[in-house]
């Protein structure tokens, strides 16, 4: 064999050789995909079953550690978002629970420090009614006495 028809056959062998490594890599990767949604399926089906009312006798061991698992994550995403929120304490975070100021009685996002509408400081404790004279301050929620202005932060009172 000359130079020439070995190096032909060398390449030739060399693309047969990276034909078959990409198509190995491809039955991979198929199988990978294949085994993930076995595995997605399998999880589908379990959560299926645990969310039932199916009988779970002789399962206990495997249901117990979901449920507190469920209770952890939970109260994690609780604490998440009274930090992505600001809010310093879960009894604050808990105040605007019902999703309206109480100031203006605007809606408001959960967590919220301040109502959109009218600007009250939500993580403050409101008063519930204010006596006779006085009137709940949109801006900082404080209890002051009816006038134009805030006494205690300056806004224009209505």
């Amino acid at each position: 064999m000359d130079l020439w028809t070995q190096l032909k056959k060398s390449g030739q062998d060399a693309a047969e050789k990276a034909k078959e490594l990409a198509e190995l890599t491809k039955l991979q990767l198929d199988q990978k995909e294949q085994e993930h949604k076995l595995e997605k399926l399998y999880a589908q089906l379990g959560r299926a079953f645990f969310e039932s009312d199916a009988e779970k006798d002789g399962f206990s061991e495997l249901v117990a550690p979901i449920v507190d698992l469920k209770a952890e994550i939970e109260k994690s995403e609780k604490r998440q978002e009274i930090l992505k929120n600001g809010t310093k304490t879960e009894e604050n975070a808990e105040k605007n629970v019902g999703d309206k100021c109480y100031s203006c009685g605007a809606a408001v996002t959960p967590g919220s420090r301040f109502c959109v509408a009218c600007g009250a400081n939500l993580s403050e404790k409101p008063v519930a009614e204010p006596a006779e004279g006085n009137v709940i301050c949109p801006a900082c929620g404080k209890e002051v006495t009816k006038s134009a202005f805030c006494t205690s932060c300056g806004a224009k009172l209505s």
